[in-house]
């Protein structure tokens, strides 16, 4: 709802997760993405802190909205499995994960804070909730966790998850739909686990508050995005913003001599991976939930 937001999330983004422990980012981009993408995604391929899969290949699975997102996925668990223990796989640019941890909460780094948490158990996905932020109304001056006002209680949405790529087999968008049948799938309280969504345009203020548990952190954020691009956010943001928009084929000509992965038809398998995924990615578990939900209320009346 605001012109360009979407543009300057993704640098402020992956800043933000590698300031927190994450080590490899996979970017999908489609015929149509804007090229001022790849400007925000450049230094990250060139440390070799992400890989960019360009997708170019038919997507009608037919068997639910969420059709590309489903298969991107599930090619991204594929991709990690054996080379990460744990993954974000549906995580959004406007998503930022805040654990709360015996240590300091501004230091602690994802993976410690889960392990800490999860101990010895045996455990294949892990939901947490998500509680909405008000965008901030200067994208072009303000980074994303600058905004300080959130609505009162955790947003009634589907959980998303962090998964562990040995334990899954594959995913729907919101949780796993096969996975090892001796781990479990657990829910982090938000007291230990919540993520911050800067989504909203506006906000109720007699049901909102302020937090500032992210925006302390917005000079160390603003201070790795200089390091990273030469350039204060206020500066760099709306250079970028003024780039000409291109479609994303206009990135095959630019080579930086990083290996891009094999493209989705390449995988072992060839064009059935689209099959493969529509067959165990289906979302019958929500049915079982709805009924669970059901018969608790049932007995509770």
């Amino acid at each position: 709802n605001i012109p360009g937001s979407g543009i300057l999330q993704l640098p402020q983004w992956l800043e933000y997760s590698l300031m927190k422990g994450v080590q490899h980012f996979l970017i999908y981009t489609l015929q149509d993405t804007d090229a001022r993408q790849y400007a925000a995604m450049r230094p990250y391929l060139e440390a070799g802190l992400l890989t960019q899969i360009r997708l170019e290949v038919p997507l009608d699975l037919s068997h639910g909205p969420h059709k590309t997102q489903t298969l991107v996925i599930n090619d991204c668990l594929t991709r990690l499995r054996g080379r990460a223990k744990w993954l974000l796989p549906s995580i959004d640019t406007d998503e930022y994960m805040v654990f709360n941890s015996s240590d300091d909460s501004r230091k602690m780094r994802y993976q410690d804070a889960l392990e800490d948490w999860i101990g010895d158990r045996a455990i294949h996905a892990v939901t947490f909730a998500r509680t909405n932020f008000l965008h901030p109304k200067m994208p072009y001056q303000q980074l994303q966790i600058e905004s300080t006002r959130r609505e009162l209680r955790p947003a009634a949405l589907c959980p998303k998850d962090i998964v562990r790529t040995d334990l899954v087999n594959a995913l729907f968008v919101h949780w796993p739909t096969s996975f090892d049948n001796n781990s479990v799938h657990v829910g982090v309280p938000k007291e230990q686990l919540i993520v911050f969504h800067y989504r909203l345009t506006e906000v109720n203020q007699s049901r909102s508050l302020d937090d500032s548990t992210l925006a302390v952190q917005s000079s160390a954020l603003d201070d790795a995005l200089r390091a990273r691009y030469g350039q204060r956010w206020s500066a760099f943001a709306p250079k970028m913003l003024e780039a000409h928009a291109q479609p994303a084929a206009a990135m095959a000509s630019t080579s930086i001599g990083v290996e891009v992965e094999a493209p989705i038809e390449d995988i072992p398998g060839g064009g059935k991976f689209g099959e493969y995924v529509a067959d165990l990615a289906q979302t019958t578990v929500i049915d079982d939930y709805i009924d669970a939900l059901s018969e608790l209320s049932a007995a509770s009346a």
